[in-house]
């Protein structure tokens, strides 16, 4: 059963989440004889400033250094922490709200490794702290290899969410110059031989409005005749919390109480008398659904 049918959408107020700090690397600090992007760490050899942008003044690149040693770039700070692929969470800087994709613009030129097809790549990490076992965890990531190119064009990475119920702490957003297969360069010497350049990103998250009919579907009591307890299932929502509230049935409220979006929480009939209640579910002043419960 389900009351005040709405079939439009509605648009919840919310935080506007944390965007990528310096996306469009305008903005650079000189250490000793480096030239660094604020808020980002690059390798210490195979990285820099170009004045080939895609917008703006400035582009970060990275490039393949000592014949064959990739150069790299990650958001925030990871000094000390010998940043590599395989430990590629650590740094970061910090989010609250999960992102579908990274955008941004690309150039990537093989030089002199012979023209051979290698990719540059682009990694993209959510992270969660768990403070039980005392480390991240990875709830959400995106992987995307890149080919050649010798203009900027566009570029999208998704980003494929492993924890549906959590939201992240930080995001790890990491370029390299290489893969595996043609990193090495033909000449004895330092070289750009796969040169990777970067530009004008951008985050994309939901659409801040829930439709209706689609939270109703997702919104369950199990098991529905209850003898003891239930679980309730909440799903998400761009709303600080969902208030849910249980009516009997002769339309009296019996209790209320907020949950937050995206979450199952524990429902216990305690003394209630065996019958049907109605629970509905609230965001704001706008009914988002109501469910008929039997308590055996």
């Amino acid at each position: 059963m389900k009351f005040n049918f709405v079939v439009y959408l509605i648009c919840a107020a919310v935080n506007v989440p944390a965007q990528i700090l310096n996306s469009g690397f305008e903005n650079w600090t000189v250490i000793i004889s480096d030239t660094v992007p604020d808020n980002w760490n690059m390798s210490n050899d195979g990285s820099g400033r170009s004045l080939d942008a895609n917008s703006g003044s400035y582009a970060a690149c990275v490039w393949n250094y000592n014949w064959f040693n990739k150069g790299w770039m990650v958001n925030g700070d990871v000094t000390g922490q010998n940043f590599s692929i395989s430990n590629a969470y650590t740094g970061g800087t910090p989010i609250s709200s999960k992102p579908l994709s990274l955008h941004g613009y690309y150039t990537y030129n093989f030089g002199l490794n012979t023209g051979q097809p290698d990719s540059a790549f682009v990694n993209v990490i959510l992270k969660k702290y768990n403070t039980a076992l005392q480390r991240p965890d990875t709830i959400a990531l995106g992987r995307l290899f890149l080919s050649q190119s010798f203009s900027y064009i566009p570029f999208t990475v998704d980003i494929a969410d492993f924890s549906v119920c959590n939201d992240p702490d930080s995001i790890v957003i990491s370029f390299w110059s290489c893969y595996n297969t043609f990193c090495s360069c033909t000449t004895m010497s330092c070289c750009e031989c796969l040169y990777f350049c970067i530009d004008d990103l951008s985050l994309q998250f939901p659409d801040r409005i829930i439709k209706i009919d689609e939270w109703f579907n997702g919104f369950s009591v199990y098991p529905n005749v209850i003898s003891e307890k239930a679980t309730v299932r909440i799903p998400r929502a761009p709303v600080e919390n969902v208030q849910l509230s249980l009516y009997n049935s002769t339309g009296q409220s019996i209790q209320s109480w907020k949950e937050n979006p995206g979450t199952e929480t524990e429902f216990s009939r305690k003394n209630l008398e065996s019958g049907f209640y109605f629970l509905q579910a609230k965001a704001g002043d706008t009914i988002l659904g109501t469910r008929k419960l039997m308590i055996n």
